[in-house]
Parts: C-alpha cells; sequence; structure tokens
C-alpha cells in the first residue's frame, strides 16, 4: 500500500471515529437529560388527598394557650381520617397523626382537601435550615410512633415545632423573639429546653433523619373552600423500608445523569473503535 493510499485511509477512519464519537456524544447528552427530566419529575410528586379528623381529633394529650397574635390555641397531635387519595402513602380509611405548620389558619372541621407533598421545599417548609432542625427535634425528642416521647410531650414538640418555623431570630425560646407562647402547662418548659439543646447541637443545613421521612400538607381547604391550616406529617422509615417516594437531591439526580451517559458514550465508543478496524 502507498504511502498516499495509507495516509487517505486512517484520514477516512478518523474521520469515521470524529462522526462516531459526536454522534455518541450527542446521544448521551440526551440519555443524561431524559435521565434527569424523569428523576426530577418523580421527585415533584405532589397528591390530592381528602381527610376527616379521626376519634376526639387528638392523639394522646393536647394543651391549651396563647402564642404571639392568638388566644385559646390548642397544641398537639391531631389525628386524622384519609377519605380519598390519589398515588398518596395512605389508603382510605387509615389513620395518621399531623402537627399544625401555620398559624394564620385555623383546622377547619369536617371534610378538608389538601395537597400532599414532600415537606422539604414546599410551600410550608420552603427552607433547609427549618427543616434540617424538625428533623434533629424527632431524632432526640419523637416516640416510636412519631409526636411526643411520652404523654404531654405532643404539645412541646408541637411548640417546638412552630418556634423553628416562626421565629427570626436566636436563640430559640418560646418566652421572648417574634413568636412566643403562654401557658400550655409544663410543655412550654419542655419545649424550651429541647430548643436550648437545639441552640447548642448547631444542627447543619442539611442534617436529615435516619428515621423519619417528612410530608407537608399544604395548607387545604374546606367543603365551602375557606382555608385550613397547613400540616406537618411523617412516615417512620422502618415501616417504609422501601421508600419509594424519596425524593433525591438534585446534586445526586446530576451526578447519576451523568455516569450513565459517560456509561453509554464509553461503550458506544469502543464499539465504534472495534467496527472501523476491521474496515
Amino acid at each position: 500500500m502507498s504511502r498516499k493510499n495509507k495516509f487517505n485511509k486512517e484520514n477516512a477512519m478518523q474521520t469515521f471515529l470524529n462522526k462516531k464519537m459526536g454522534s455518541n456524544i450527542r446521544k448521551a447528552t440526551i440519555l443524561a437529560a431524559a435521565v434527569a427530566s424523569l428523576s426530577f419529575a418523580s421527585a415533584s410528586w405532589a397528591d390530592t388527598i381528602t381527610i376527616t379528623r379521626a376519634g376526639d381529633g387528638w392523639i394522646g394529650t393536647h394543651g391549651t394557650g396563647a402564642i404571639t397574635g392568638y388566644s385559646g390555641v390548642n397544641a398537639g397531635q391531631f389525628e386524622f381520617k384519609v377519605n380519598s387519595s390519589t398515588n398518596s402513602l395512605w389508603n382510605t380509611n387509615d389513620i395518621f397523626g399531623a402537627f399544625c405548620i401555620d398559624i394564620v389558619n385555623t383546622l377547619k372541621p369536617g371534610l378538608l382537601t389538601y395537597t400532599l407533598q414532600p415537606a422539604n421545599g414546599s410551600t410550608t417548609i420552603p427552607n433547609d435550615p427549618a427543616f434540617a432542625r424538625i428533623n434533629w427535634l424527632f431524632d432526640n425528642y419523637a416516640g416510636n410512633g412519631g409526636g411526643g416521647s411520652n404523654t404531654g410531650n405532643d404539645v412541646a414538640l408541637q411548640l417546638a415545632v412552630w418556634e423553628v418555623l416562626q421565629e427570626t431570630t436566636n436563640p430559640f425560646a418560646l418566652t421572648d423573639g417574634n413568636f412566643t407562647a403562654d401557658s400550655f402547662g409544663g410543655a412550654r418548659t419542655t419545649a424550651n429546653t429541647w430548643l436550648a439543646a437545639l441552640d447548642e447541637a448547631d444542627v447543619a443545613d442539611d442534617y436529615r433523619s435516619d428515621k423519619w421521612d417528612f410530608y407537608s400538607l399544604v395548607p387545604g381547604t374546606d367543603a365551602q373552600g375557606v382555608p385550613s391550616q397547613g400540616l406537618l406529617t411523617w412516615i417512620h422509615k422502618l415501616e417504609d423500608p422501601q421508600n419509594p417516594k424519596e425524593i433525591s437531591e438534585p446534586g445526586t439526580l446530576l451526578l447519576l445523569s451523568a455516569g450513565l451517559g459517560m456509561i453509554f458514550f464509553s461503550t458506544r465508543r469502543r464499539s465504534g473503535t472495534q467496527f472501523a478496524s476491521l474496515a
């Protein structure tokens, strides 16, 4: 073979490989984008759910007192029954507990319609610091079923959650700042002890519980369309070991997408090279 023919053949092979590589890069990019799109779609699920208060409306005990701007406020773990849902965490007639999140609306009686979604990043718990602190409080003070660790502590945990979500100054305390609580028996003292420990722990913004998954019931409406109070609920991870609705962090999704794309590109590139070498 002449040097010229050999040179032309090598150029043709290089051109072929370049085209294959360019095609594979485009395919890998499309694949990565598709995976990321599907992953983000699954991470942004929301469920329409209708619920009513169950039993006497409470799990454990509840207390009454005053919080900033409001008097005669009930605090504790509410008990609800699922009436209907779409792709929900629960089935019809399941019972679950929840704490109130906002303090603007009141919890309405009768049938209530909510949007259920992962708590972190929801309209009711929009930032990581607050969500991290709720995770820490549950890890340290919630009982096996969530809520307070013993009778009466449901009230303390509700007050602590309110403080974390509503307070804008440090340190956390129910006795001063822009969110305060009065009465509620000894629960306020208990909650202040927990909040002092929370301040001392200096919880990182990315702290997440290994025990609990949290979900937000975004402020819903009653049968007349009147807004009802936003709620926070939870599921013990041992009760849901598959955790089918675990929400991956965006960085994890991007790394997964990039990794799959690189594997696809690498495999196709090796296949193209082998084909070209046989030409």
